[in-house]
């Protein structure tokens, strides 16, 4: 047995028992930004990990699943164990981040053991851990968001490109729109009442179309014109319409951009003339007829279609 008591002692022994060439199981309560740092070869690892937001950072996981681990999730978890066949096996406090293992600055302690020491077999049992599904993960990524970057962390946008080609990509909804509209009553005094402040930015939709935690690609489209986007992040939801109009639900953000999360992927011109060649390509006027708020997989195509390699 070998006592691990400085951070630095402990992220070189896990980087070393997570090489890849054996069995690899990381079980840790959670997955934090920068995960995969710890894992340089994460193709074939098991990672078991508690899907609580403000703790196990969706992205992170979807980075692992992108990169081959096998992730695993398990409710209550609180162990943290770094096992590798053969190599050795860590026990201790860090969990998978960069606040633990990097420079987060927290003082951590652990012991590296021989890996017979461990049965990962009856652990692993023990913890009753269950593959991740889509749903469960867009569910942890809306409670993430609600948080803020406060809570969560500042993150990093990555490109449209490598968000299309995510196994596992983060959701987002469509926003066009074709006239500005002013803010309702209900939204300015909902907003005053909550939060203290003004909205920043508002969109109309149908009912059940946007909830709290939603990103929305927003952008003015005319007969011959698609504006630059921008992302619109839902603080909340009111009801503001006449009962007859089309759009009788306003979405509204009152949180500044360094207060949300990273938005799905980073808005710049390459993606912006992508946008607009893919809207025209698809169809302005079928693009307005969609009843759904979610992209479609052709207009997706389209857009990537578009954009410089």
């Amino acid at each position: 047995m070998r006592i691990l008591s400085t951070t630095a002692e402990i992220q070189s022994a896990v980087v070393r028992l997570m090489q890849p060439g054996v069995r690899r199981v990381a079980i840790t309560a959670f997955v934090g930004a920068g995960a995969s740092a710890y894992i340089p070869k994460p193709e074939g690892v098991t990672v078991v990990c508690w899907p609580k937001a403000g703790g196990t950072n969706p992205d992170a996981v979807r980075d692992l699943l992108a990169r081959g681990a096998n992730v695993l999730f398990a409710d209550r978890l609180h162990m943290k164990l770094y096992w590798a066949e053969g190599r050795g096996a860590i026990i201790g406090s860090a969990n998978m981040s960069t606040n633990a293992l990097g420079s987060g600055g927290l003082k951590e302690l652990a012991v590296l053991l021989p890996a017979r020491s461990v049965d990962i077999t009856q652990v692993l049992r023990s913890v009753s851990c269950r593959k991740v599904s889509n749903k469960e993960l867009d569910r942890l990524e809306l409670e993430h968001r609600k948080l803020g970057r406060k809570i969560t962390g500042s993150g990093i946008s990555i490109s449209f490109r490598d968000w299309f080609e995510m196994k596992a990509r983060s959701r987002w909804k469509l926003g066009w729109w074709d006239s500005e509209v002013n803010y309702s009553t209900q939204a300015r005094n909902t907003a005053k009442a909550d939060y203290g402040r003004n909205p920043v930015n508002s969109i109309w939709g149908r009912a059940r179309e946007h909830v709290a935690g939603d990103w929305v690609l927003s952008f003015c489209v005319t007969k011959r014109r698609v504006y630059p986007a921008k992302w619109l992040f839902v603080n909340f939801v009111v009801r503001a319409g006449r009962k007859n109009e089309t759009f009788p639900f306003e979405a509204v953000q009152v949180w500044t951009g360094r207060e949300c999360t990273p938005p799905p992927f980073a808005i710049n011109k390459a993606f912006n003339r992508a946008l607009s060649k893919a809207c025209h390509e698809f169809g302005i006027e079928q693009l307005k007829d969609l009843e759904t708020v979610k992209p479609s997989e052709k207009l997706l195509r389209a857009i990537y279609g578009e954009m410089p390699a």
